[in-house]
């Protein structure tokens, strides 16, 4: 034990800065915890689930009904535990340094006391597991079906996020999208030459040819650019390191460990030994590793020799001109992955290892991407790329400054350099592996992938765009096929039966549908792969209304997190909104504590709101809203509230966190007449929270309710449907192909009529867990 707690200690004080006062790294030391509860909490939350759907199916397995009481009382301990270090956080703030001592003291009891709990819970899989074997194959196979989710999930520290961080040092992010300078194309398969991943190891290519190099049997296989294969021919020398297409030269460039050769394909020759000329230009000195790589009038060769590392610079005969010594130039790494030249930048990756609190992957290394001035050889710019794990190829489009990177996670990272010194990141996800790419016609990006076998996929990059000269380029960035999240929740005791695990309402489908999007549902008990999955394909998430849980709020906080992320990264757009409470989990996931609202009387109950000041220059309420739609707001109970729990406007002032994070855009007063805030938005991110109920306006129909449906506030509630899918419209996220958009539309499931007298919601959509 006294080693695992060694290591959940050793992951929060190594995220330990050394500038950190005793106050900011008590903060971290705590938020660590809340994390890990959590988490655990969600892993308990989902064992609870797979036993009980196990004990339904058979009478020999109700020792899993009665290990429910212990999940019970291990879930109530991880969430009294959670409390305390919420408890602490509220605290630290006000404590003088000997009190801080003790808290120290606390943090790491309370962090023995989670490692034991955390015990408790394997040793309770590993008792299930056993009586799990000595039962029939039939059983087995059932059992495993069911508890699938659970072992997805108990991976979930190990699951790497693909938001990699970037930190970047003399230069700022342009506001400007270049992912809309992307178009994927053409998918060639050519299994029939490649049997095994491995031996693909290098491509190049010209205008009109592709080579590949197979570094097991030294073959050299040739396709043409329309994805027809041309022939193999049997690469005679030692074997090649690296290769690269030199357009000034018209050949491709190999470099051995040995020498430089140059080759030429001779097209006029197919299928005859002949078909390549090959000729020797320069015998090398002993290294380790090396790569090339050549801009439109020099060739530059990237060598690494035991702890010394160096880039030489030749001209088109091979002369040498410039070089730069890792002994003399003490910024160049010694030993990058990836290097690419521009007519006027060198690239090189540099490998650091770091840890990474953000919940909830723990990351252990670091890229930084290199950029040199070719003459000076001053490092320009520093770009990190936390969570990204190895930048395993690079390559650029010289003319631009335009850099491509295959990371391990399969990320295509796009980086370009402005004129103006700006810098554009973005990144395309795939969900195949890569293994190699090249550059075609010093534009387009041919790209290696694993698909069921071998393929050659073809990137564009719109040079048009990138110049600034949109003619004949559609320049709209709007995204016509939005596609929106709604988180589902687990199903209230009423209405629960052995399919309706948890539910989603009806009226948050049309209220969405209505803005021309469309809508899927966030299933809970999931893996972070699916969620994560979904956040990469979604253009934005709405948070509904509903009966808190630990469950509703783990997978809220993912896709929180995941969008402040994204948005600090690349200044991508994922709008968040919450309602009732998804707003009060809004608040919660900023604060980092459940504990932050208080009891208030504004339960089937509608009302006006009042403007704050922050409201003005605001882009939910600010110059955008009709003054119509202000007018309703303001003079006419338009907005429906069923909470019983408020912040109040002076809890949310006085709070730093909070007031720093949010603008408080309006306030509502409750039955008793006293205020509560009613609506929010980041100063800096994409989100948005209302503490009322705008679908219900024109979707829900219960009678003898206080439910607005007056023409005003119908509208108001249109406008709050648009403003939210016209933020899901600047995103450009978009599912992997239709098959795979359409496993995850709301249109696979029915919605189910309850009634129009009890009720809150008229249909309800069910879904099995």
């Amino acid at each position: 034990m006294s080693d695992i707690f060694t290591t959940y200690s050793s992951c929060a004080i190594d995220d330990r800065n050394d500038n950190d006062s005793l106050e900011e790294f008590l903060t971290k030391l705590a938020r660590f915890g809340i994390d890990q509860c959590l988490h655990l909490a969600h892993l308990i939350v989902n064992k609870q689930r797979s036993s009980e759907n196990f004990s339904t199916l058979d009478h020999k397995y109700k020792i899993f009904e009665d290990k429910q009481i212990d999940l019970n009382n291990l879930l109530l301990e991880i969430q009294t535990l959670q409390n305390e270090f919420y408890n602490i956080l509220l605290i630290i703030s006000s404590s003088n340094d000997e009190k801080k001592q003790l808290l120290f003291n606390k943090l790491q009891n309370y962090l023995s006391n989670f490692v034991e709990i955390n015990l408790r819970f394997k040793s309770y899989e590993i008792s299930t597991k056993e009586i799990h074997l000595n039962d029939s194959k039939q059983s087995i196979n059932t059992f495993e079906l069911l508890t699938k989710k659970f072992d997805e999930s108990l991976s979930t520290i190990s699951s790497l996020s693909n938001k990699p961080s970037i930190i970047l040092s003399s230069s700022f992010f342009s506001n400007d999208d270049i992912n809309n300078n992307i178009d994927i194309g053409k998918n060639w398969k050519f299994s029939n030459i490649i049997h095994t991943r491995f031996q693909m190891s290098l491509i190049a290519s010209n205008s009109h040819m592709i080579i590949c190099y197979n570094n097991q049997n030294n073959f050299l296989h040739f396709i043409r650019i329309d994805g027809q294969f041309q022939e193999n021919i049997k690469w005679k020398y030692e074997s090649i390191i690296d290769i690269h297409w030199c357009s000034f030269m018209d050949r491709y460039i190999a470099v051995t460990h040995k020498s430089i050769y140059i080759i030429e394909y001779n097209k006029s020759k197919l299928s005859s030994s002949n078909s390549i000329i090959v000729e020797k230009v320069l015998e090398l000195e002993k290294f380790n590793s090396a790569r090339i790589t050549c801009n439109e009038n020099k060739i530059l060769l990237y060598t690494i020799y035991q702890q010394k590392s160096s880039i030489q610079i030749y001209d088109k005969q091979f002369k040498k001109g410039k070089i730069f010594d890792s002994l003399i130039n003490k910024q160049l790494p010694i030993n990058s992955h990836s290097f690419c030249c521009t007519n006027t930048l060198i690239g090189l990756t540099e490998q650091d290892e770091i840890l990474i609190s953000y919940f909830p992957y723990i990351t252990p290394k670091k890229v930084s991407l290199l950029l040199f001035d070719i003459d000076t050889f001053e490092l320009r710019y520093t770009i990190d790329l936390n969570n990204c794990s190895n930048i395993y190829t690079m390559k650029c489009l010289e003319k631009y400054n335009v850099f491509f990177g295959l990371s391990a996670e399969k990320n295509l990272w796009i980086i370009k350099i402005n004129n103006n010194e700006t810098i554009q990141v973005a990144k395309k996800t795939f969900y195949t592996n890569q293994t190699e790419m090249c550059i075609v016609n010093n534009q387009d990006l041919l790209l290696i992938n694993v698909n069921g076998g071998y393929a050659i996929q073809w990137i564009k990059y719109l040079i048009s765009k990138i110049n600034g000269d949109n003619k004949g380029v559609d320049s709209s960035t709007e995204n016509t096929r939005p596609i929106i999240g709604i988180l589902t929740q687990p199903t209230p005791s009423t209405w629960k039966k052995p399919n309706r695990t948890t539910y989603l309402a009806a009226s948050y489908v049309k209220y969405i549908e209505a803005t021309g999007a469309q809508v899927v549902p966030i299933r809970m008990y999931q893996s972070i792969d699916y969620y994560l999955h979904l956040f990469n394909s979604l253009n934005g998430v709405l948070f509904p209304g509903g009966e808190f849980t630990n469950e509703y709020l783990y997978v809220a906080k993912l896709f929180y997190m995941w969008t402040l992320k994204e948005f600090d990264e690349v200044q991508k757009i994922f709008p968040l909104w919450g309602t009732c409470l998804g707003f009060e989990v809004l608040l919660m996931l900023t604060r980092c504590s459940t504990d932050i609202l208080e009891p208030c009387k504004a339960y089937d109950y509608a009302t006006e709101v009042t403007f704050m000041p922050d409201a003005a220059d605001s882009r939910l309420l600010g110059r955008s809203l009709p003054i119509n739609i202000k007018n309703a707001l303001q003079h006419e109970p338009t907005t429906a509230n069923f909470h019983i729990f408020c912040m109040r406007p002076e809890n949310f002032s006085a709070d730093p966190i909070l007031s720093t994070f949010y603008k408080m855009l309006t306030v509502s007063p409750d039955t008793e007449g006293q205020a509560f805030v009613s609506t929010i938005e980041s100063r800096r991110y994409p989100i948005f929270g209302v503490q009322w109920h705008p679908e219900k306006n024109g979707f829900e129909w219960r009678v003898n309710t206080t439910i607005p449906h007056t023409k005003n506030s119908v509208e108001v509630m249109q406008y709050m449907a648009n403003f939210l899918t016209n933020q899901a419209r600047q995103n450009t996220n978009h599912f992997t192909s239709l098959q795979d958009e359409l496993k995850y539309l709301i249109y696979q499931y029915t919605s189910e009529f309850y009634d129009l007298d009890k009720s809150h919601f008229q249909q309800v959509y069910f879904f099995y867990e």
